[in-house]
């Protein structure tokens, strides 16, 4: 009865200490947690005022899902319409959420409705935008390791442009994003012709 009861206060020591790893699995500070709290509300913030730069930054992510199904991709003709907006603001700084209406409606005007249907139906971007996939804060998560939350490294929110990945506040997504982006690029001039 002790071995089970010993057991049992065992398990249960594992279960809470697995829920609160949960809750804060980087094991930060309150401080720590707040300031990402704060950075957190700051570009829920940022994203609510730049609602289009956020839907471009979709139709974007879209693309690569459009590519990815022989029946949605890309025609000859539709890539010879998207690349010149592709490359025109691919090396600009920043672009606003203006620009990105525009820019977003010029990149879609030459869709299908299934396509349309396709990007509005994919999942969400993560936090952050751009085609990348890196993770907050830095860190590639190589050699199966976690990598260190630093809090730090979190960016306060900015204008960028989701067309050109070296402007991302994310510096953990940039390398990958522009790799993606230049291969889009790539392959659609290639069609294109």
């Amino acid at each position: 009865m002790q071995r089970i009861i010993g057991a049992l206060s065992a398990f249960a020591l594992l279960c809470g200490a697995h829920t609160a790893y949960a809750q804060n699995p980087f094991n930060l500070t309150p401080q720590q947690q707040a300031q990402i709290q704060a950075k957190r509300k700051a570009w829920e913030k940022w994203r609510e005022n730049n609602k289009h730069v956020s839907a471009l930054t979709q139709t974007l992510m879209g693309f690569a899902i459009l590519e990815g199904n022989p029946k949605t991709a890309l025609t000859k003709d539709q890539a010879r319409k998207i690349v010149p907006i592709l490359k025109e603001w691919r090396r600009r700084k920043v672009m606003t959420n203006e620009q990105a209406l525009k820019v977003n409606r010029q990149l879609t005007a030459a869709l299908t409705d299934a396509q349309l249907k396709k990007i509005a139906t994919a999942p969400r971007t993560g936090r952050g935008g751009g085609m990348g996939g890196g993770r907050m804060g830095g860190g590639n998560g190589q050699g199966g390791q976690r990598p260190r939350f630093d809090p730090s490294k979190m960016p306060d929110p900015k204008d960028y442009n989701p067309l050109n990945p070296e402007t991302l506040p994310f510096e953990g997504m940039r390398t990958q994003a522009i790799q993606r982006t230049d291969k889009m690029i790539k392959d659609l001039t290639a069609r294109a012709k």
